[in-house]
């Protein structure tokens, strides 16, 4: 039965999806596709620049809906038993939301740091060969990306966990 609950906790699940899906696909699938198809390095800054702006835009807004739909979630398994969690609940309940905090930093670190130096380095690029700092920059911006990725697979893993009681 659809019920006002059911749905807050489908467009959690939905926002998580997309957000989590999104990072993704554009880690994944995106970059490595336009790397590849794109001629030159100012090419590639341009549209990556772009790509990123609009996912931080998308991203805000699916974390704001995350977070909505998250507390009503929580207030709503606590009504039943009397907000009387079980020490197993809050614990992972503490640990997730401690991860969200982490990969809501990775992902604005990645964003306001490594990606505007990034861009910056491509667009003054001239050859196709990069020079060691980009290659530097460009492993580091990998690792944030990697770790995000991870902490957000562990995210939903604990999710699907505090779903089970």
């Amino acid at each position: 039965m659809l019920t006002f609950r059911v749905l807050v906790l489908w467009i959690h699940l939905l926002a998580v999806v997309i957000w989590i899906g999104g990072m993704f696909f554009n880690a994944l699938i995106v970059m490595p596709a336009l790397r590849k198809s794109l001629s030159s390095p100012k090419n590639f800054a341009r549209s990556f620049e772009n790509i990123t702006r609009r996912f931080n835009t998308f991203s805000k807004e699916m974390i704001g809906v995350i977070v909505l739909t998250g507390i009503f979630n929580l207030i709503n398994a606590g009504w039943g038993i009397q907000y009387d969690f079980s020490a197993h609940y809050l614990n992972l309940l503490f640990i997730k939301l401690f991860l969200v905090v982490i990969i809501i930093l990775l992902q604005m670190i990645h964003s306001r740091v490594f990606v505007p130096k990034l861009i910056e380095r491509l667009s003054q690029q001239n050859a196709a060969n990069a020079p060691a700092d980009l290659r530097k920059l460009r492993r580091r911006s990998f690792a944030i990306t990697a770790l995000t990725l991870l902490t957000a697979a562990v995210i939903i893993l604990l999710g699907v966990m505090l779903g089970r009681g």
